[in-house]
């Protein structure tokens, strides 16, 4: 039986539990932003949150919450079998926007991605490892490729915008700051060329158009008139730009 926890530390935890004859695993986390309990999904994970101050006893929460636990564990389940399971050595290979491209370490003084090969430095990887690096150059990448597509499509819309930033976020994929700073996720360059595109288009609009009425997503069907193709496979498939499946 799980104990109620007065918060003397504050050290996260997990707990398992059994929810008809499923067992589930929740991760309990401390936040002194939280105010009262709450049970959060995102990316395969399920967590209960809790305030840095208070007595709370994890199992109750989460039994009193069981149909939703229960929904999110097999989301979950569903969410984790399509994450691919990447191996992160020399030789190995890893798709980015549509192309399968070949990881090889090698003599060379920065790491670069080219055509059908992504080249990473020795003498990097032996700083950090070859993961590490291999992230490194993917954000690179995809700050180049996103950049070209701004190029090609920015001079569409009324506005501009200020600067770029190549973030790793779990839930968002782009973003248009009150100040046109423009956002998006680097992960975004393990999915194809056309989900690129449509992210590119989805922000850039919002130079010109702050909310997602009709108008904003009739002018991004008119820049890019089948971009339901591509947010649908995002919708889909966000799994499939989970980096790490240790996650």
């Amino acid at each position: 039986m799980v104990q109620s926890y007065e918060v003397l530390t504050l050290l996260n935890f997990s707990v398992e539990i059994y929810l008809r004859d499923q067992q589930v695993s929740i991760e309990v986390e401390y936040s002194g932003k939280a105010s009262k309990p709450g049970l959060r999904y995102r990316k395969g994970v399920i967590k209960l949150v809790l305030p840095e101050k208070g007595c709370f006893n994890p199992e109750k929460i989460i039994l009193d919450n069981e149909d939703w636990v229960l929904d999110r564990w097999n989301e979950a389940q569903k969410f984790r079998e399509k994450v691919p399971e990447r191996k992160f050595e020399d030789g190995a290979s890893i798709e980015t926007m549509g192309t399968e491209r070949k990881l090889v370490v090698e003599k060379r003084q920065s790491n670069a991605v080219e055509d059908d090969r992504i080249l990473l430095a020795q003498h990097l990887i032996d700083q950090t490892c070859l993961k590490d690096q291999l992230e490194k150059a993917l954000r690179n990448h995809c700050r180049e490729v996103i950049h070209r597509k701004l190029e090609a499509y920015v001079s569409r819309v009324d506005g501009d915008y200020e600067k770029v930033f190549i973030r790793d976020q779990d839930t968002r994929w782009g973003s248009c700051s009150s100040k046109n700073n423009l956002n998006f996720n680097w992960r975004l360059i393990l999915g194809p060329d056309h989900v690129l595109d449509y992210l590119v288009v989805h922000e850039i609009v919002h130079l010109e158009i702050k909310n997602h009425g009709q108008t904003f997503w009739e002018r991004v069907e008119e820049l890019r008139p089948d971009y339901r193709k591509s947010r649908d496979w995002l919708k889909q498939n966000n799994a499939k730009l989970v980096f790490d499946s240790n996650f």
